[in-house]
């Protein structure tokens, strides 16, 4: 005879159950005092271009879809430094601004939400002026500006379902990785690296997100200015240790779970579901298929979106570099290595993709697997984890394979290209960059698929033939990223010369339009 053995949560899921509980029902409450509320009613002016601008500065960018909303406030607040005298009060012009971008919809934010934003606004500034005694330039902006960004954002968007599952996350790391086998020793800020690590891997929280949430858990606000200059400082020293970033790898590869469950946060029956293991465990088996399809999709879009931020760039780098160089150097323009620079970033970048494969059913039922041990078993067995990094696992012989695999190819390529198709050094250089780019974006969107594996995916011939060729440009891809995105040179250009006076404007538009009503309605 076989005898069911009905399980029930352990201590962490019993908390995490009742987090998520008390986040679903300040929704609930949030929602019904919105709804009786006074709300900002937008105009339809500018609505258009400004949707349309949007799209062409968020696919110049190339930023995760969940912090495109983020980004936006970022800029509009970074544009508010240009000209301070329109900051005070501003929270009714970021709410318009967004609205008619798309992000938001109209309607539906609240009076008191817009005063709680110039209230939230002002604070930021006022310790921004003293914090400029002891920071500047970007990591003036990093502490001020753009957790401001992240604080506005949570205003407007309910985070708490999404905390719960952090605090889920960090409860499990905590009671099953020792840091001492891990690091050989326990760094000193391990709690808050592994918070920071749970919010980046599981959340796709940004620095500034993670600065936001790291000083809200811990009751820090920027009127504490010395208080939270210190809680940046310390931040700033995890974002640069060697540590935290091995914690971070380590808790995405041991997060696949976790951001399945994410998937059904919204659910309002979930905290009691939790309690009926089997219901739990087919619902979850069912998410794991819906995640499968969501990153399949996310995948296909993301490759259009980067073949969008490739063409984008690769143009205006073309019109400022390249065809300037042929004119002076030629007297013409070498139209076949312009024409290859263009279009074949773009078509590897789709190749890349058909190689991409989702996980099968054996990852599906040792995700099931995975989550019961989170949430079911009482006594956690601590995570294997190992000191050596990869070239400590496999030895320098592999590393030295590597370099050598490196050197081959794109010297291999190089050759091909100045002795085929007439290359010269500027367009190889480009080429490389722009080859590299789209590797590294493609590697990026395949860890999507990565991340919801917890058996790893079997290597075909196909595929250990594309980590071959493409490997070497992924990490020079991945070191032009990192440089890219301090300088976001094409991001700049078009908040300097598109966004500034476009936003301008169109706010003169809409302050003529309100004149002009006004005066209707005198007569």
């Amino acid at each position: 005879m076989v005898i069911n053995i009905m399980k029930t949560l352990n201590h962490i899921g019993k908390l995490f159950a009742r987090e998520l509980a008390q986040a679903h029902a300040q929704a609930a409450q949030r929602a019904a005092d919105n709804e009786q509320a006074e709300k900002v009613h937008i105009g339809a002016v500018g609505s258009s271009i400004t949707g349309a601008y949007e799209k062409l500065r968020n696919a110049s960018e190339n930023a995760e879809e969940t912090l495109l909303l983020q980004r936006a406030i970022r800029r509009f607040y970074r544009r508010m430094l240009i000209t301070p005298d329109l900051l005070d009060n501003s929270g009714e012009d970021l709410i318009i601004e967004l609205t008619l971008a798309g992000y938001l919809k109209n309607d539906t934010i609240t009076r008191d939400t817009v005063q709680e934003i110039d209230k939230v606004a002002a604070d930021y500034m006022t310790a921004r002026k003293e914090l400029s005694k002891s920071a500047s330039g970007d990591r003036l902006h990093s502490w001020t500006v753009d957790v401001l960004a992240a604080h506005v954002e949570s205003l407007l968007n309910n985070h708490a379902h999404e905390l719960a599952l952090a605090n889920l996350a960090y409860n499990y790391f905590i009671e099953t990785v020792d840091p001492v086998k891990l690091f050989g020793r326990k760094p000193a800020s391990f709690e808050a690296m592994l918070l920071a690590a749970a919010y980046a891997t599981l959340l796709k929280y940004d620095d500034a997100n993670i600065r936001y949430n790291l000083a809200a858990r811990y009751g820090i606000s920027p009127v504490q200015v010395e208080a939270y200059r210190e809680l940046n400082q310390h931040i700033d020293r995890i974002f640069k240790s060697k540590d935290a970033d091995r914690l971070t790898h380590f808790v995405s590869r041991h997060g696949a779970e976790f951001r399945v469950l994410a998937r059904l946060l919204g659910e309002e029956t979930l905290p009691a579901m939790l309690d009926d293991h089997a219901v739990f465990s087919s619902t979850f088996q069912t998410a794991v298929q819906r995640a499968y399809t969501a990153i399949r999709t996310g995948v296909n879009r993301g490759v259009w979106r980067s073949v969008a931020f490739l063409i984008i760039t690769k143009f205006i780098i073309g019109v400022i570099m390249e065809v300037p160089y042929d004119i002076a150097v030629w007297g013409y323009i070498l139209w076949l290595p312009l024409i290859v620079n263009l279009a074949f970033p773009p078509v590897y970048m789709v190749l890349l993709r058909l190689t991409l494969m989702m996980p099968g059913h054996v990852n599906s039922r040792a995700l099931g697997d995975e989550i019961d041990t989170v949430l079911y078993t009482e006594k956690l067995a601590p995570l294997v984890t190992s000191r050596k990094n990869a070239s400590e696992r496999h030895g320098k012989d592999f590393q030295v394979l590597y370099a050598l695999v490196i050197g081959a190819v794109l010297i291999g390529v190089g050759y091909l290209l100045m002795t085929q198709l007439h290359f010269e050094w500027t367009h190889l250089t480009i080429f490389y960059m722009f080859v590299s780019a789209a590797s590294f974006l493609s590697f990026r969107l395949s860890r999507s698929i990565r991340e919801v594996e917890v058996i790893d995916g079997k290597q075909s011939v196909v595929t250990l033939l594309r980590d071959f060729l493409y490997m070497p440009f992924v990490a020079m891809g991945q070191w032009i990223s990192e440089r890219y995105e301090k300088l976001s040179i094409v991001s700049r250009a078009l908040d300097i010369v598109v966004e500034l006076p476009l936003k301008t404007i169109l706010r003169w538009l809409r302050q003529w339009s309100a004149f002009l009503g006004d005066k209707k309605d005198e007569l």
